[in-house]
C-alpha cells in the first residue's frame, strides 16, 4: 500500500472492479461482499457499495460497446480512412488509422482541413515533426481518433472527413477567417472573397 489512502482506496476499488468485470452479473453482490469483507479484516479504507460496482460495470459496458461500434464504423465500405494492420487501439480508446488516399504533403494538408473547419488530431504532432513520426511509421500517414465518442460524433468526423480525403475543399481555405462574436469566444464564419473581418 502506498500509504495514500485516497490512492490505496481506488487501487482496491479497481482491482476488486476487474474481478467483478469478469464475472457473470448474477455474481456482483457475492463478489463485492468478498471484496468489502476481505478490506475489512485487513483494516483498510472501506470500499463503495454494490450499487457503485453497478454503475461502473454499466458503464464500463456501454462504453466498450461504443468502442466495439466505432472501431468496426472505420472498416465499413466507404471509409475515408483505415485500421493499421498490427496498432492495436492504445490507452483512452484512440485508435490510429491512415487515410485510404495518401495526401502530398500531409502537415500541408492537415492545415487546410483545419482552416476549412474540419480539426484533426494528426499523429505526427506526438512525433514533434515529420521527419521524427516518417522514422518512426514510414509511409504511414496517421491521425489518431477517439473510438470513445457516441457513434454519432464519430459517424459526422468520417463524413465530413470524406471528401477532404479525396481533395475536394468546399472552399479556398483562405476564405475562411476568425471572426469576433459578440459576447463569449468566437466564432468561424465563411466570408466571401475580397472581403475583410
Amino acid at each position: 500500500m502506498s500509504g495514500d489512502p485516497v490512492g490505496e482506496i481506488v487501487m482496491l476499488f479497481y482491482a476488486s472492479l476487474l474481478t467483478v468485470m469478469e464475472a457473470p452479473v448474477e455474481q456482483t453482490a457475492k463478489l463485492v461482499q468478498l471484496s468489502r469483507d476481505s478490506v475489512r479484516r485487513s483494516g483498510l479504507a472501506a470500499l463503495p457499495g454494490e450499487e457503485t460496482y453497478r454503475r461502473v460495470r454499466a458503464h464500463l459496458t456501454v462504453m466498450g460497446e461504443r468502442f466495439r461500434r466505432n472501431a468496426h464504423t472505420l472498416e465499413s465500405p466507404g471509409s475515408p480512412v483505415r485500421r493499421v494492420p498490427g496498432m492495436k487501439p492504445a490507452a483512452g480508446y484512440s485508435a490510429f488509422v491512415e487515410l485510404s488516399t495518401p495526401q502530398d504533403g500531409f502537415l500541408s494538408w492537415v492545415t487546410r482541413c483545419g482552416r476549412a473547419g474540419l480539426q484533426l488530431n494528426p499523429t505526427v504532432v506526438h512525433g514533434g515533426t515529420s521527419a521524427a513520426w516518417d522514422a518512426l511509421y514510414p509511409d504511414h500517414q496517421l491521425l489518431r481518433l477517439n473510438l470513445s465518442e457516441h457513434p454519432t460524433i464519430v459517424d459526422r468526423g468520417l463524413r465530413l472527413l470524406r471528401p477532404y480525403a479525396a481533395g475536394q475543399f468546399q472552399s479556398d481555405p483562405e476564405d475562411h477567417r476568425q471572426v469576433p462574436h459578440e459576447g463569449k469566444g468566437s466564432t468561424r464564419w465563411p466570408l466571401p472573397p475580397g472581403s475583410r473581418p
